[in-house]
This record gives structure tokens, C-alpha cells and sequence, in this order.
């Protein structure tokens, strides 16, 4: 049964260290490390709430359980919508679903797919609603982090080799324009 105990809110750069120790627990603990590509400290602290992107957390107590990170990469060379033959019109109104922890501990209360949820609502809510395109990866293998994106309403793509070769499910949802994403 799901734990509803969570807090759900935007980062701020006050977070950092502790998204950063999320993030190393849960690498630490996975059975299959190569399903997770970890992020920088310089690429965290740019995606915390700014042009880049912004990350939502998921806490209890005081203490951080999990982050989730969007990118809103436009028509980098990086960004997915490329993998998939999307124009540069197309890759300006997508964004991305770039990255998510949870605590070992916390495993198992649908923390991913609750905090994907909040990000689409908060793409939403923008003026303007920019984004109508949704995309994230995954390792075909992963299969709780597929469910998460499956449930959240993603569909698989594409199958192929991202970030400098590994394999991943390019996961797309699209939003028609004056529709909420959730």
C-alpha cells in the first residue's frame, strides 16, 4: 500500500546535497547499476529550478526520499526528440522526464510516478502551456521504472542507444494543447 505521508515540492539549491546522497544511495543499490546513468553536481545544481529545467523532491520528516529531475533541452544536440526524427518546432515544446531517485527505504510507494505526475502538472500550469511533448528513458530491463511511465500514460517509442551507447526505451507522452498532462 502506498505511503501518502510524502511530501511533495519544488527543489532549491538548499537541497542539493541531499538529492545528491539520493541519488548515491540508490545507484549503491541497485542490482543492475548500468540501468542508472547518474548526473553531475554541476548538472543537478543547473536543473534545481531554472531555464534548464527544475527538479521536484519528495520528503518525510525532514529528510529527502527521492527527486525527480525535468530537462527542457530545446533543440540540443542531447535532446531525445532527435532519436525519434522529431523538427526543431517540435523539440521546443518537449520536455523532458530526465531523471528519478528513490531511497532504497522508500522504494515501493509510487514515489516515481507521483512525482512525474507533479511535473506534468507544473509544465501545464506555464503560461502559454508550452510543452506538448513528453519523453524520458528507460532500460528495457528496468521494469519498475517502465510501470511508472507506463502508469503515468507513456507509451514506448522507440528502442536504442542513448548516451554514449547504452541501450533505452525513448518513452513519449503527448498532451494536446489546452489539456492538462495528469
Amino acid at each position: 500500500m502506498d505511503d501518502f505521508s510524502f511530501l511533495l515540492r519544488p527543489a532549491t539549491p538548499a537541497d542539493l546535497d541531499e538529492i545528491l546522497a539520493v541519488m548515491d544511495a540508490a545507484k549503491a543499490a541497485m542490482a543492475r547499476p548500468e540501468w542508472f546513468l547518474p548526473d553531475t553536481r554541476e548538472y543537478m545544481a543547473a536543473h534545481i529550478d531554472g531555464p534548464a529545467g527544475f527538479c521536484l523532491v519528495a520528503g518525510r520528516a525532514g529528510a529527502l526520499a527521492a527527486y525527480f529531475t525535468v530537462k527542457l533541452p530545446g533543440t540540443d544536440p542531447a535532446a531525445l526528440g532527435w532519436h525519434l526524427g522529431m523538427g526543431a518546432d517540435a523539440l521546443c515544446r518537449t520536455a523532458q522526464m530526465d531523471s528519478c531517485c528513490v531511497l532504497p527505504a522508500c522504494q515501493g510507494n509510487r514515489l516515481e510516478s507521483r512525482l512525474m505526475q507533479a511535473a506534468e502538472a507544473r509544465l501545464a500550469a506555464l503560461p502559454g502551456a508550452p510543452y506538448r511533448h513528453y519523453l524520458g528513458t528507460v532500460h528495457p530491463d528496468n521494469a519498475p521504472s517502465l510501470r511508472s511511465f507506463l502508469r503515468c500514460g507513456y507509451t514506448v517509442a522507440a528502442t536504442t542507444h542513448c548516451y554514449g551507447g547504452l541501450l533505452r526505451h525513448i518513452v513519449r507522452k503527448d498532451v494536446a494543447p489546452g489539456v492538462g498532462a495528469v
